[in-house]
């Protein structure tokens, strides 16, 4: 291994900057950008490592909710466009209902259970949270009601 970077890594970073509409961002330091601006960098950098999985850590924490979309859309469409696949920890059920195929609900650092949308029912989210609470239609999404 060696130091530097080379004409094919160069060309590897400016295609993920292009792809993710970030070229007006070029030159910027990081403490420069938004924090929708910044997780659009952060998976720039990952696709720039060509990854097979993406291990996302809670990427819509500390967004306002049209870079949540943005992020999560993006991460989708790398997802069916190149074949990756994304492990993500979010916490926000309703975005996870909007955005993901499969899930996997922890108690106390164990598997509860693991599937798809319908693993989220009335007894997970008692078992999982201590709430009531239930997955609700609205429109063409669904969303997570909790209950006082």
């Amino acid at each position: 291994m060696k130091w530097g970077f080379t004409q094919a890594d160069h060309d590897m970073v400016h295609r993920a900057m292009n792809r993710l509409g970030l070229e007006p961002m070029r030159g910027r330091f990081l403490d420069q950008l938004s924090g929708g601006e910044r997780q659009k960098v952060m998976i720039a950098r990952a696709l720039a490592q060509q990854p097979k999985i993406l291990l996302l850590d809670e990427p819509t924490s500390s967004l306002d909710i049209r870079n949540q979309h943005q992020v999560l859309r993006i991460v989708g469409e790398l997802c069916r466009q190149d074949g990756l696949s994304a492990v993500m920890v979010i916490h926000d059920l309703s975005l996870a209902l909007k955005f993901c195929d499969k899930f996997l609900l922890l108690r106390q650092g164990e598997v509860y259970r693991e599937g798809g949308h319908e693993i989220l029912d009335e007894q997970a989210f008692w078992d999982v949270y201590g709430v009531r609470a239930r997955v609700a239609r609205v429109g063409d999404h669904h969303v997570v009601l909790v209950e006082d």
